[in-house]
């Protein structure tokens, strides 16, 4: 199998199990995510998977995908490992990028 193949080739997201499969599915094969959250993103979809379809799949491989694709982006990126992602951030409210947020200054 490639590394960058899912065993889960196709989710039917026709009803709520469907789309909370997807959500995992994407989430344990997103690059920005950090190992752990990529890794419990893989064990719910493992879960979800066998309920839905009695096929069981191996979560660590679908965390590995998310792996895979960080390497590649710092790799084309010239980031070194351990380099922080900074998300996207909304700007519609007139925040700066850099500025936080009012509503956590009070923390």
């Amino acid at each position: 199998m490639d590394r960058e193949e899912s065993q889960v080739p196709h989710v039917d997201a026709s009803d709520e199990e469907g789309r909370k499969e997807r959500s995992y599915l994407a989430s344990a094969h997103n690059p920005a995510n950090t190992d752990a959250g990529r890794l419990h993103a893989a064990f719910k979809l493992a879960e979800i998977h066998e309920k839905r379809t009695g096929e069981k799949i191996d979560p660590y491989k679908e965390a590995e995908i998310g792996k895979h694709r960080q390497e590649e982006r710092m790799k084309h990126s010239g980031e070194e490992a351990g380099g922080t992602h900074h998300a996207a951030q909304s700007h519609s409210r007139g925040e700066a990028e850099d500025e936080p947020s009012r509503r956590y200054k009070s923390l």
